[in-house]
């Protein structure tokens, strides 16, 4: 389960135009000039573009590939789910193991609302963490508009943490939450990771601005509010 770890070098950042971006229960996530929030149709292709179809060419995964689940047919639920708090919830710590990213998670204590849901859980409750993957955990607290993710993240009621097979994790102590890696992100704010840090998404990014919602993926022709071009 350890991610490598690469040597990082100072990204250079290209100015791009502002654009109204819609909101998550009424807020913005990070202000107009963010990256997240730019259009990018116009920008620049990389030095090094080819190379990296390429390379995703000769692994053999040529195309983007949406990966939402359908809990009715698969009983799993693969899309990320998050959880909305509103600040009033009791702040839990969260126990990083020895072998998880100490050294790179925030030191902070999120507001846990009762039954959050977890990455990987079935339709009718908390899955087991014995094969249940990534386990991300969003927690958006919608009163501060302050983002909480952490990976490969285990429940106070499980005894080891999440596993990509039918082995076991390593032991997690039971009456804590536990996780591999920690992230905040105040999207009031230009926050970023420190450079070279990992995140829950294991790029150093947050994942809630990312997912993809319903009227992004569904014309309005077929109950979204958008369209696809």
């Amino acid at each position: 389960m350890p991610r490598t770890r690469f040597v990082s070098v100072r990204p250079s950042v290209i100015r791009l135009e502002d654009r109204v971006t819609p909101t998550y229960f009424g807020n913005q996530l990070f202000p107009l000039d963010n990256p997240w929030n730019q259009v990018i149709a116009a920008a620049p292709v990389a030095a090094n573009s080819d190379a990296i179809i390429a390379r995703l060419v000769a692994r053999g995964n040529p195309r983007a590939k949406p990966d939402f689940g359908n809990p009715v047919t698969d009983n799993a639920l693969y899309g990320i789910p998050v959880t909305v708090a509103n600040g009033t919830e009791p702040r839990v710590s969260v126990t990083i193991p020895s072998d998880g990213y100490g050294s790179e998670s925030d030191v902070v204590q999120i507001p846990m609302p009762a039954n959050p849901v977890v990455e990987g859980d079935g339709p009718f409750g908390p899955g087991t963490p014995v094969g249940r993957g990534d386990s991300h955990l969003i927690v958006y607290d919608k009163t501060a508009n302050v983002l909480y993710e952490t990976y490969l993240t285990a429940r106070p009621t499980e005894t080891t943490y999440p596993s990509y097979d039918s082995d076991p994790g390593p032991n997690h102590p039971t009456g804590l939450w536990g996780a591999y890696s920690v992230a905040k992100w105040d999207l009031n704010e230009n926050s970023f990771r420190r450079l070279g840090w990992t995140s829950a998404d294991a790029a150093g990014l947050p994942i809630l601005p990312g997912l993809v919602r319903p009227d992004e993926a569904f014309p309005v022709s077929q109950g979204g509010q958008g369209k696809i071009d």
